[in-house]
């Protein structure tokens, strides 16, 4: 879990409280790094081809949410409040749920499929990154991953589905799931994203993310069960059922691509800063800094020579212990922006130039 913060005020600050205008004072910060325990829920349908069942096809969600608020919330009226996350991301939740009762009552598939709600998602993917780490059936048998998340507030009509070229064949069989059901699909190539899937796609899995669209109570106290778009729901888990099927009863598997972004991805809350373009590391690190697992082709992380594995130590200016410093050093900064970086490669230190890009 993030390190909470802590304020010790010391006796200049309270007394600044009641002081004149003009008046200095000192604020200690403590920082106080607090640990939990939470789980991934995993169920398995066996799949009923005796050759083919051997791999399977994860169906997952993130079952977290922000609880009081947290240091994620946006709902700076409410900071404190319950945040219930009916569309990000109990929708999704309940579109896995709904999914793993249908394929059971129609008898499975011949893969297995493995329907998994993940944790901590909204504290940096930690349940899905720790699947892929260690997962209940090998990485290699795995043949694609769906996830959902935020599916369920559909707005005319509109569908988004992401990483659909990270599978030869795969753009076309979504397109082919979602015929005569009445949506406005929105196709994306790249695999990379603020979701579960991200963590599969860094495995050379092949991956679709189904997601409805930003919407003004994305992470507020405000993001209630009232809102949710059943029938909108309805069609996405109808097109997630085919997209699954096809996927599961194929009898070949899809070979994986790795596709470079197109654009910079968006963010869904609009509250994550200008483009740089790394790709963290979100197993737990003993040692200060954001670890890189990844960088998106022709990023400016990227065109200021990052690489996997490259630990951010300071970024413009601020020191970088954890992700939380690194999204608010970025949260800072404008498109455009030059900033300098400093990273750790190798034991040595090394400074560099970036210039920042607008998100599209």
């Amino acid at each position: 879990m993030p390190g909470r913060h802590r304020p010790i005020v010391g006796r200049a600050a309270t007394a600044a409280s009641a002081a004149a205008v003009g008046s200095t004072a000192r604020l200690r910060v403590a920082l106080v790094r607090e640990h939990g325990q939470t789980a991934n829920v995993v169920g398995l349908l066996p799949g009923t081809d005796p050759v083919l069942r051997d791999e399977i096809v994860v169906i997952g969600g993130h079952y977290d949410h922000l609880g009081r608020g947290s240091p994620f919330s946006l709902d700076a009226a409410h900071p404190d409040a319950i945040h219930p996350g009916a569309d990000d991301n109990a929708s999704g939740t309940a579109a896995v749920v709904g999914l793993a009762e249908a394929f059971a009552r129609a008898g499975g598939a011949r893969r297995s499929l493995l329907f998994v709600a993940f944790s901590g998602e909204e504290l940096g993917l930690l349940g899905s990154t720790h699947y892929v780490r260690q997962p209940p059936v090998p990485i290699e048998r795995t043949v694609a991953m769906v996830n959902l998340d935020s599916v369920g507030r559909m707005k005319d009509g509109q569908l988004y589905a992401m990483g659909v070229d990270t599978g030869q064949g795969l753009r076309a069989l979504v397109e082919q799931a979602a015929a005569g059901l009445d949506v406005k699909l929105h196709l994306r190539g790249d695999g990379i994203g603020p979701s579960d899937h991200t963590a599969f796609v860094n495995r050379d899995r092949p991956v679709v993310f189904f997601f409805t669209g930003t919407h003004g109570d994305y992470h507020r106290a405000s993001d209630t069960w009232d809102k949710v778009d059943a029938e909108g729901l309805r069609k996405v888990v109808a097109i997630a059922y085919n997209t699954a099927r096809a996927l599961a009863d194929r009898d070949d598997r899809l070979a994986f691509v790795r596709v470079a972004p197109a654009a910079p991805p968006a963010a869904r809350g609009g509250s994550y800063g200008p483009y740089f373009g790394s790709v963290p590391d979100f197993a737990e690190n003993p040692a200060p800094g954001v670890r890189l697992s990844g960088v998106r082709p022709g990023s400016p992380a990227d065109r200021a020579g990052f690489r996997p594995g490259d630990v951010i130590v300071r970024f413009a200016g601020v020191t970088v212990r954890t992700l939380d410093d690194l999204t608010f050093a970025l949260r800072k900064q404008r498109p455009g922006d030059v900033v300098e970086v400093v990273y750790v490669r190798d034991g040595a230190e090394h400074a560099v130039q970036a210039t920042l890009e607008s998100r599209r």
